[in-house]
């Protein structure tokens, strides 16, 4: 689905779309304001996590690795909420 978005795009705009995912990668390796700003955009919407897992699986060894560290916290459950879901 996502290459049909790219797919009319005539070449010059759709190669730029590729070479920023290095960059992209660079800035997240060594900015830490990067990293916990993609954080917070993958916990708001909810399609772009599902598009930055996907690229997880596919980019090579050490680009997915980087990516997974932008994965959102999971927020704990408070043992009250288990309570009510019990009783």
């Amino acid at each position: 689905m996502p290459g049909l978005v790219l797919t009319p795009l005539p070449p010059p705009f759709a190669f730029g779309l590729f070479m920023m995912m290095p960059g992209l990668v660079i800035l997240l390796i060594y900015s830490s304001s990067v990293r916990r700003t993609l954080r917070k955009a993958r916990r708001r919407y909810h399609w772009l996590n599902i598009s930055v897992i996907m690229l997880e699986k596919r980019a090579p060894g050490k680009m997915g690795r980087i990516l997974r560290t932008t994965r959102p916290k999971r927020k704990p459950v408070s043992p009250i909420a288990d309570r009510d879901i019990a009783a």
